[in-house]
């Protein structure tokens, strides 16, 4: 006849088989175990409830990945950007002068020499002309502040007469389109002078020389 094993809980004292794992009556863990035989056997990783301490977690070490691949991205961006600005460069060069012709904007200039001759009348006349269907514009302003303006078209000369003296010029037309320019003149008594304007291509960013009318040397 077989008699059966027990094993008594060290905790409250109640019997139990061998093969139980736990105390029916408080829960105490054991920490050996017995095969039906009776042979103790102590599970690995057994305990006897308390909290088993292990190695501690660490986060993978992804930041030099990150880090690898953030780098590269920013240099990707800075390439384009450089390629984008180069792009920009060759376009303002290739808008420069070689292309002035279709970015050019027209200004009126002496079509021949300002002629001059001698007058009967003491009063300098000056006699004005243009071939631009826009017409032209003659403003002369005196040292003491006088202005006197004369506008001429195609076929219709402008005559008018000006004290002896120096005169600031402003130089325009009616056509706004069309780039004023400046400069100086000087009359003399008992003269006549005649000009007459015509208009040609301009390119913006070229200085235009000043207007020289008159008795200037």
């Amino acid at each position: 006849m077989n008699q059966q094993l027990y094993k008594i809980c060290p905790e409250c004292g109640q019997p139990v088989e061998l093969q139980a794992q736990l105390c029916a009556r408080c829960g105490h863990a054991y920490r050996t175990q017995f095969t039906p035989a009776g042979q103790p056997v102590t599970p690995p990783g057994a305990t006897d409830g308390r909290t088993q301490m292990g190695q501690p977690w660490t986060q993978p070490q992804t930041f030099p990945i990150v880090a690898g691949v953030v780098g590269g991205v920013i240099a990707l961006v800075a390439f384009v950007v450089l390629l984008v600005i180069i792009g920009l460069m060759a376009e303002d060069q290739s808008a420069g002068p070689a292309s002035g012709a279709a970015n050019s904007s027209p200004v009126l200039t002496s079509s021949g020499l300002f002629r001059e001759r001698p007058s009967q009348v003491e009063i300098p006349t000056i006699r004005i002309s243009t071939d631009y269907a826009g017409g032209a514009s003659l403003i002369l302003t005196g040292r003491d502040g006088s202005r006197y303006t004369a506008t001429c078209y195609p076929r219709r000369d402008a005559v008018f007469q000006v004290p002896a003296g120096d005169y600031g010029v402003e130089l325009l037309s009616p056509d706004a389109s069309v780039t004023p320019r400046t400069g100086l003149a000087v009359f003399r008594r008992y003269k006549e002078y005649e000009a007459g304007f015509t208009v040609e291509p301009h390119i913006p960013w070229e200085e235009l020389p000043p207007l020289r009318l008159g008795d200037i040397e």
